[in-house]
Protein backbone atom coordinates (compact mmCIF):
# COMPACT_ATOMS: atom_id res chain seq x y z
CA UNK A 1 0.00 0.00 0.00
CA UNK A 2 1.34 3.41 -0.89
CA UNK A 3 0.46 6.99 -0.07
CA UNK A 4 0.30 8.96 -3.34
CA UNK A 5 1.20 12.21 -1.57
CA UNK A 6 4.43 10.80 -0.11
CA UNK A 7 5.44 9.39 -3.49
CA UNK A 8 4.76 12.78 -5.08
CA UNK A 9 7.05 14.51 -2.58
CA UNK A 10 9.86 12.01 -3.26
CA UNK A 11 9.33 12.33 -7.04
CA UNK A 12 9.40 16.14 -6.82
CA UNK A 13 12.61 16.05 -4.82
CA UNK A 14 14.17 13.61 -7.29
CA UNK A 15 13.15 15.72 -10.29
CA UNK A 16 14.68 18.81 -8.71
CA UNK A 17 17.95 16.92 -8.21
CA UNK A 18 17.57 16.86 -4.43
CA UNK A 19 17.61 13.63 -2.52
CA UNK A 20 14.99 13.24 0.19
CA UNK A 21 16.57 13.15 3.62
CA UNK A 22 16.47 10.05 5.78
CA UNK A 23 13.86 11.72 7.98
CA UNK A 24 11.60 12.20 4.94
CA UNK A 25 12.10 8.58 3.91
CA UNK A 26 11.17 7.45 7.42
CA UNK A 27 7.90 9.34 7.20
CA UNK A 28 7.27 8.03 3.69
CA UNK A 29 7.85 4.44 4.84
CA UNK A 30 5.51 4.84 7.81
CA UNK A 31 2.81 6.34 5.60
CA UNK A 32 3.15 3.62 2.97
CA UNK A 33 3.17 0.89 5.62
CA UNK A 34 -0.36 1.54 6.72
CA UNK A 35 -1.17 5.17 6.65
CA UNK A 36 0.54 6.07 9.90
CA UNK A 37 0.66 9.84 9.94
CA UNK A 38 3.71 11.39 11.51
CA UNK A 39 4.26 15.08 11.99
CA UNK A 40 7.11 16.56 10.02
CA UNK A 41 10.18 16.83 12.16
CA UNK A 42 13.14 19.11 12.34
CA UNK A 43 15.20 16.33 13.90
CA UNK A 44 16.76 14.48 10.94
CA UNK A 45 19.72 13.28 13.02
CA UNK A 46 17.42 11.81 15.66
CA UNK A 47 15.13 10.28 12.98
CA UNK A 48 18.08 8.68 11.19
CA UNK A 49 19.54 7.31 14.43
CA UNK A 50 16.15 5.94 15.49
CA UNK A 51 15.70 4.20 12.15
CA UNK A 52 19.14 2.58 12.27
CA UNK A 53 18.98 1.60 15.95
CA UNK A 54 15.45 0.30 15.48
CA UNK A 55 16.59 -1.86 12.59
CA UNK A 56 19.42 -3.22 14.75
CA UNK A 57 16.94 -4.15 17.48
CA UNK A 58 14.68 -5.92 14.98
CA UNK A 59 17.61 -7.78 13.43
CA UNK A 60 18.94 -8.97 16.77
CA UNK A 61 15.46 -10.04 17.85
CA UNK A 62 15.00 -12.16 14.74
CA UNK A 63 18.55 -13.52 15.01
CA UNK A 64 18.03 -14.57 18.63
CA UNK A 65 14.80 -16.36 17.75
CA UNK A 66 16.65 -18.19 14.95
CA UNK A 67 19.46 -19.03 17.33
CA UNK A 68 16.97 -20.66 19.71
CA UNK A 69 15.31 -22.59 16.87
CA UNK A 70 18.69 -23.75 15.65
CA UNK A 71 19.55 -25.03 19.14
CA UNK A 72 16.24 -26.89 19.29
CA UNK A 73 16.75 -28.40 15.82
CA UNK A 74 20.29 -29.56 16.60
CA UNK A 75 19.35 -31.36 19.81
CA UNK A 76 15.57 -31.70 20.14
CA UNK A 77 15.78 -34.05 23.15
CA UNK A 78 18.25 -32.12 25.26
CA UNK A 79 18.05 -28.56 23.91
CA UNK A 80 18.54 -26.06 26.72
CA UNK A 81 15.71 -23.75 27.60
CA UNK A 82 16.90 -20.49 26.10
CA UNK A 83 14.43 -18.18 27.81
CA UNK A 84 16.40 -16.01 30.18
CA UNK A 85 19.79 -17.24 28.96
CA UNK A 86 22.43 -14.66 28.17
CA UNK A 87 23.36 -14.47 24.49
CA UNK A 88 26.88 -15.75 25.25
CA UNK A 89 25.41 -18.80 27.02
CA UNK A 90 23.17 -19.52 24.02
CA UNK A 91 26.15 -19.23 21.67
CA UNK A 92 28.17 -21.58 23.92
CA UNK A 93 25.29 -24.09 23.92
CA UNK A 94 25.04 -23.82 20.14
CA UNK A 95 28.78 -24.37 19.77
CA UNK A 96 28.53 -27.57 21.84
CA UNK A 97 25.51 -28.77 19.86
CA UNK A 98 27.30 -28.09 16.55
CA UNK A 99 30.39 -29.97 17.76
CA UNK A 100 28.23 -32.92 18.75
CA UNK A 101 26.08 -32.97 15.60
CA UNK A 102 28.83 -32.41 13.03
CA UNK A 103 31.54 -34.67 14.41
CA UNK A 104 31.51 -37.32 11.65
CA UNK A 105 32.00 -37.00 7.90
CA UNK A 106 30.34 -35.91 5.65
CA UNK A 107 28.56 -33.57 8.07
CA UNK A 108 31.80 -32.47 9.74
CA UNK A 109 32.29 -29.98 6.90
CA UNK A 110 29.76 -27.67 8.62
CA UNK A 111 31.71 -27.33 11.87
CA UNK A 112 34.65 -25.28 10.56
CA UNK A 113 32.49 -22.60 8.85
CA UNK A 114 30.44 -22.33 12.05
CA UNK A 115 33.56 -21.93 14.20
CA UNK A 116 34.88 -19.23 11.86
CA UNK A 117 31.55 -17.40 11.99
CA UNK A 118 31.45 -17.66 15.79
CA UNK A 119 34.91 -16.08 16.12
CA UNK A 120 33.87 -13.19 13.85
CA UNK A 121 30.56 -12.81 15.66
CA UNK A 122 32.26 -12.14 19.00
CA UNK A 123 32.72 -8.44 18.23
CA UNK A 124 29.10 -8.21 17.00
CA UNK A 125 27.88 -9.83 20.23
CA UNK A 126 29.76 -7.24 22.29
CA UNK A 127 28.23 -4.44 20.19
CA UNK A 128 24.81 -6.04 20.52
CA UNK A 129 25.08 -5.89 24.30
CA UNK A 130 26.12 -2.25 24.14
CA UNK A 131 23.46 -1.30 21.60
CA UNK A 132 20.58 -3.17 23.26
CA UNK A 133 21.40 -2.54 26.92
CA UNK A 134 23.10 0.83 26.64
CA UNK A 135 21.55 4.29 26.59
CA UNK A 136 21.36 6.42 23.47
CA UNK A 137 21.43 10.18 23.04
CA UNK A 138 21.70 12.62 20.18
CA UNK A 139 24.21 15.42 20.56
CA UNK A 140 23.27 18.00 17.98
CA UNK A 141 26.19 20.33 18.73
CA UNK A 142 28.65 17.78 17.31
CA UNK A 143 26.20 16.04 14.94
CA UNK A 144 26.75 12.67 16.64
CA UNK A 145 24.82 9.94 18.37
CA UNK A 146 26.30 8.55 21.57
CA UNK A 147 25.87 5.13 23.13
CA UNK A 148 26.63 4.90 26.84
CA UNK A 149 27.03 1.55 28.53
CA UNK A 150 27.50 1.01 32.21
CA UNK A 151 25.94 2.50 35.30
CA UNK A 152 23.56 5.41 35.52
CA UNK A 153 24.92 8.96 35.45
CA UNK A 154 26.50 10.02 38.74
CA UNK A 155 27.86 6.56 39.45
CA UNK A 156 31.17 5.29 38.12
CA UNK A 157 31.75 6.43 34.54
CA UNK A 158 30.25 4.37 31.75
CA UNK A 159 31.80 3.77 28.37
CA UNK A 160 30.79 6.33 25.75
CA UNK A 161 31.01 5.63 22.03
CA UNK A 162 30.18 8.43 19.58
CA UNK A 163 28.86 7.73 16.08
CA UNK A 164 28.11 9.81 13.05
CA UNK A 165 25.13 8.51 11.08
CA UNK A 166 27.55 7.08 8.52
CA UNK A 167 29.46 5.24 11.25
CA UNK A 168 26.21 3.92 12.73
CA UNK A 169 25.23 2.70 9.25
CA UNK A 170 28.59 0.92 9.05
CA UNK A 171 27.83 -0.84 12.33
CA UNK A 172 24.42 -1.85 10.98
CA UNK A 173 26.02 -3.26 7.83
CA UNK A 174 28.50 -5.28 9.90
CA UNK A 175 25.64 -6.69 11.97
CA UNK A 176 23.58 -7.47 8.86
CA UNK A 177 26.52 -9.26 7.29
CA UNK A 178 27.25 -11.38 10.39
CA UNK A 179 23.62 -12.36 10.83
CA UNK A 180 23.21 -13.14 7.11
CA UNK A 181 26.28 -15.37 7.34
CA UNK A 182 24.68 -17.30 10.22
CA UNK A 183 21.41 -17.68 8.28
CA UNK A 184 23.33 -18.91 5.23
CA UNK A 185 25.29 -21.43 7.32
CA UNK A 186 22.11 -22.63 8.99
CA UNK A 187 20.35 -23.13 5.66
CA UNK A 188 23.29 -24.98 4.07
CA UNK A 189 23.80 -27.16 7.14
CA UNK A 190 20.10 -27.95 7.28
CA UNK A 191 19.54 -26.90 10.87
Amino acid sequence: MSDDNSETVVEELSESGKQPGLGSRIHTRFKSAGGVSLQDTEEPLEDAAALIIGKMVLMFSCFEMNLGLCLRNLSPQDAPRVDGMRLQDRLDALSKAVAKKFVEKPQSKWKQPFDQWLRRFKSVRIKRNRFIHGRWAVIHSINKVVNVSGPLPGERPGKEVFYSIEELMGELQEIESAIAEFYSWRKKAGV
